[in-house]
């Protein structure tokens, strides 16, 4: 591990046995409670919708980063022009804006795409 403040992890895939990289989280983040408005973490993308992207963060709950916090100077050159800006499986660096643990809702603002 290069980072102290990242765990790396690598899942198997059952039915190829390929291995799959998934997201580096933050380690002690593991739950809702452990998250505070203005940490910044790293995740990969689930899902994408006509309002935004859905985030995994690693906390048993994907935050969503509102298509207001994706703006063109946030992406690579090379993902400007596409009409899916965000694609599932994209590792995203984001900070949490707002948290709301009795609804279950993690708001993120995307920092930038990770290569």
């Amino acid at each position: 591990m290069s980072n102290p403040s990242t765990a790396e992890a690598v899942s198997g895939d059952e039915v190829s046995g390929r291995l799959q990289p998934v997201a580096d989280f933050k380690r002690g983040i593991v739950s809702m409670s452990d998250l505070r408005v203005g940490s910044v973490l790293t995740g990969r993308v689930d899902n994408t919708t006509l309002f935004g992207a859905f985030v995994d963060i690693g906390v048993g709950r994907a935050g969503l980063i509102h298509k207001s916090n994706i703006t063109l100077d946030k992406l690579p050159v090379s993902q400007r022009r596409r009409s899916l800006v965000l694609g599932p499986g994209e590792r995203v660096e984001v900070r949490v804006l707002n948290i709301d643990v009795q609804r279950g809702r993690i708001g993120l603002d995307l920092i930038r795409v990770l290569q």
